[in-house]
């Protein structure tokens, strides 16, 4: 403050030098008619002219109540001085005048230190100690009103001839004092470079109420308004122009009325200064309001900026809101324009119960800022919102439009209500953390920039993505719905379906990936594709459903379903060095194919089944054939269950696996290698019209493995029929074969152990015959059934076969030949 009164002094010094070559005249106390025209109250015995010094003051306590008038003549003096705050005093004293002031200099109470140059009153003048009273004045020419510890009180009567105005470089220095402009001073212009230097002190520009709301305006215009420790509170509209600048160090402004900023104007808010508006804020070509050092603007009305504007907010708080007891012309709204900014640096905003809108070039930036965005936000053209080490939450709609761009960098982003894309708008996340607990929807056109680089993505809400996601280096966490209906690619990143839906309805890439459900679904809807590259796809718990039409392409991929299910209708492509792992429920109505275009496979490309393994019949009609055209693993307890019509390149089982062809209209057609072990079994089914069948195109080695022939418990015809065919044969055989009776509506089982019921090979076929009528024990001893065995092959076995079956009809014959003897001997 010192620092600031000395260089103002010496300002003053230089300027009017002329200062100290006048010659004082000291107005007496004493007199009994105070009149400034009286020429015997001046100690000079002279009225003061116009190159004189006039000094309304004493060396001894001032009279109590004395009051100095100027009625006889007009006021020409070089300077004027009011009072001295070095004097002790508690009484009042008064310059009045209704006649024209012309002087050089005024003094308003005021330290030795201080100085003002005044070029002329035009107006009738009271002044106090403590209180100045200005009529319809106007201040010219680079000249300086300054006025220590009193009330300035600028009052307009309908008589004067004009405002209250500041023109051509004047300067008001206020220091500790009140600038007051009452309630009947529609007006308050300053002009030309002018400033108004405030020190600790109050100004008031209050309104008229007699006047229209256009004729009650406060304007500064190339001029300069500078508050320290001050207060400014203006009713009137307000408007700022022309390079003009107002300054604020921990000051406060309050705006009641209209507020206009153009013309590269600065509203520059400093050090723990706060800023209220009440009524709309408007900002056009090149002004800027920039608020730093703890400091506040609260804004209660509509914020508009145009034409290459800023605001630029550093280490404050910013409170965009609406205030219960103001009636609003249209929605509460902050509007950002042309090439305009909106800066928040360490900051606090509220943007509440306010819309904020941004079209062209403009930009609202938010740095290392905390921002509660709580009512719509709308980009549209080439505008951007930019976060940057922030932390936001988005409670209301937020939409872009056109080519407009939301970019977050190392922030936190809280989305409560709708994020909206459309046109070719687009969104870019670095480093960040995105929670959707409300919605997040992506319509724009396909193929633009943008993406999730580095960032962990939540949906609790919804995600839909009509246009093209990209997530890099990145995870994403569904616990609702993310819905895919663009392009979606995701590269060395974490997918996480923990409940809810991952839905495809578009196209999914995923490279270096990893794809995990946990306990939610990913839905693969029809003609949807999902490729996978140097990838994972794991269901824990949760579910893969593909529907008809879908297609889901493995390179280097393993799909583990390991406690969950996968429902398949569509088409899973196995291309090289992938494989799928079923521990888990998986229901096949399609193919899982090899890709034949590929050349480079791995020899690791399978379907390996420790699981529930059902192929059945498509959803949709026509297909009535599933194909497995790769190496089929079915092991460590593993169960397949076909109820169709399968293809499969070649199949293992080992370690108490089982195959089951559960409907008698069921085939398993392998074209290499079927293999069984054993504590293996395969499960063959039989009815009246039909019985299933596996066809083997070259080799069925079997090692002591189980065969059950399960048949229909409505079965009445005799039936001979061939179950399996093989190319080649070896191994042991089977261990056992079992008889079973089902029945096809509840799917219970039942053992038998029916003699009628004969299992005989062939040299290329395994063959049962199904009669009626005969008793419980078999007919066959675990001898013949080892001498049947798929392994026993050549001449020796067909002929030890053809023998037994002579010797069966031979000895059925002399039994029934012995019984009717007995019955004819007993019925003597």
């Amino acid at each position: 403050m010192k620092y600031l009164s000395l260089i103002f002094t010496l300002f003053i010094f230089f300027l009017n030098f002329n200062f100290i070559l006048s010659k004082f005249a000291l107005f007496k106390t004493s007199t009994s008619n105070p009149e400034f025209s009286i020429a015997s109250n001046w100690n000079t015995s002279e009225i003061p002219s116009q190159n004189d010094i006039a000094f309304i003051n004493t060396e001894q306590p001032i009279k109590k109540g004395l009051t100095v008038t100027s009625e006889l003549a007009n006021v020409k003096v070089d300077n004027l001085i009011l009072g001295d705050s070095s004097v002790d005093y508690d009484s009042d004293t008064a310059f009045l005048t209704d006649r024209n002031v012309t002087a050089n200099a005024l003094w308003v109470d005021m330290g030795t230190s201080f100085l003002a140059t005044l070029s002329y009153i035009n107006s009738s003048v009271v002044f106090n100690i403590g209180r100045v009273y200005i009529l319809s004045g106007v201040f010219e020419s680079k000249k300086l009103i300054s006025v220590y510890g009193a009330v300035v009180a600028l009052e307009y009567t309908a008589a004067g001839t004009h405002f209250i105005s500041f023109e051509e470089q004047s300067l008001l220095f206020l220091n500790h004092s009140t600038l007051v402009s009452l309630n009947d001073d529609p007006a308050f212009p300053i002009y030309g470079g002018s400033t108004i230097l405030s020190i600790g002190s109050s100004i008031e520009c209050q309104l008229n109420n007699q006047q229209g709301a256009l004729e009650n305006i406060f304007t500064l215009t190339n001029s300069k308004l500078q508050l320290l420790d001050s207060n400014l509170i203006s009713e009137k509209i307000m408007i700022i122009n022309g390079l003009s600048e107002i300054t604020t160090i921990t000051s406060n402004i309050t705006f009641i009325n209209f507020v206009f900023l153009s013309d590269d104007v600065l509203l520059d808010i400093r050090e723990n200064s706060i800023i209220v508006l009440y009524q709309p804020l408007f900002l056009d070509q090149n002004a800027a309001i920039v608020t730093r050092s703890q400091s506040s603007i609260i804004i209660y009305n509509h914020v508009k900026l145009y034409n290459n504007t800023l605001m630029y907010f550093q280490d404050s708080t910013i409170i965009i809101t609406k205030e219960e007891n103001i009636e609003y012309f249209e929605d509460l709204v902050l509007y950002v324009q042309g090439d305009s900014q909106f800066v928040v640096l360490s900051s606090t905003i509220y943007l509440e119960k306010a819309s904020l809108t941004t079209t062209d070039n403009s930009k609202l930036i938010l740095n290392s800022t905390i921002a509660y965005i709580r009512n719509h936000l709308v980009l549209n053209d080439t505008s951007e919102i930019f976060f940057h080490e922030s932390e936001v939450l988005i409670s209301e709609n937020v939409v872009l439009t056109n080519l407009s761009k939301l970019t977050g960098l190392q922030s936190n982003v809280t989305i409560k209500g709708f994020l909206y894309f459309t046109d070719e708008s687009f969104f870019y996340f670095d480093s960040s953390n995105i929670t959707i607990d409300g919605s997040f929807i992506d319509l724009t056109k396909i193929f633009k920039r943008g993406g999730v680089l580095n960032s962990n993505i939540v949906v609790n809400g919804v995600y839909i993505n009509v246009g093209f996601f990209v997530l890099y280096d990145s995870s994403l966490v569904c616990n609702n719905e993310f819905v895919n209906m663009g392009y979606s690619n995701i590269t060395n990143s974490l997918v996480t379906v923990n409940k809810g839906n991952f839905t495809n309805f578009g196209v999914v890439q995923t490279t270096n990936s990893k794809l995990e459900v946990n306990n939610g679904s990913i839905i693969l809807s029809s003609h949807s594709i999902m490729k996978s590259v140097d990838s994972s796809i794991t269901i824990n718990e949760g579910t893969i459903i593909m529907e008809p039409f879908a297609q889901l392409n493995l390179t280097n991929t393993v799909i583990n379903n390991k406690h969950g299910s996968l429902y398949a209708s569509g088409d899973i492509v196995i291309e090289t060095g992938s494989s799928l792992v079923n521990g888990g429920t998986l229901v096949l109505h399609s193919n899982i194919l090899l890709n034949e275009n590929s050349t480079d496979y791995k020899g690791v490309e399978r379907v390996l089944n420790q699981g529930l393994f059902e192929i059945k019949n498509n959803i949709t009609e026509g297909e009535t054939v599933s194909s497995i055209l790769l190496p089929f693993l079915n092991t460590d307890g593993g169960k397949i269950d076909i109820s169709k019509t399968v293809k499969v390149g070649s199949l293992t089982q080992e370690n108490g696996a089982s195959l089951l062809l559960s409907t008698s209209n069921s085939s398993l057609e392998i074209e290499s290698v079927l293999k069984t072990n054993l504590n293996d079994t395969i499960s063959l089914t039989l009815d009246d019209s039909n019985n299933s069948l596996i066809s083997i195109q070259k080799e069925f080695i079997n090692n002591n493995s189980t065969l059950v022939i399960r048949v229909d418990v409505n079965r009445k015809e005799e039936k001979n029929t061939t179950v399996i065919k093989w190319s080649n044969i070896s191994g042991s055989g089977f261990n056992q074969i079992q008889f079973k009776s089902y029945d096809p509506v509840t799917g219970k089982e039942t053992d038998i152990n029916n003699d009628c019921h004969q299992v005989y090979k062939s040299t290329n076929s395994l063959n049962v015959l199904i009669t009626n009528g005969c008793g419980n024990k078999s007919s066959l001893s675990k001898g013949v059934i080892v001498g049947i065995v798929v392994g026993v092959a050549g001449l020796a076995a067909i002929l030890g076969t053809l023998i037994y079956f002579k010797k069966k009809i031979y000895y059925n014959y002399v039994y029934k030949v012995k019984e009717k003897i007995n019955i004819k001997l007993q019925s003597r």
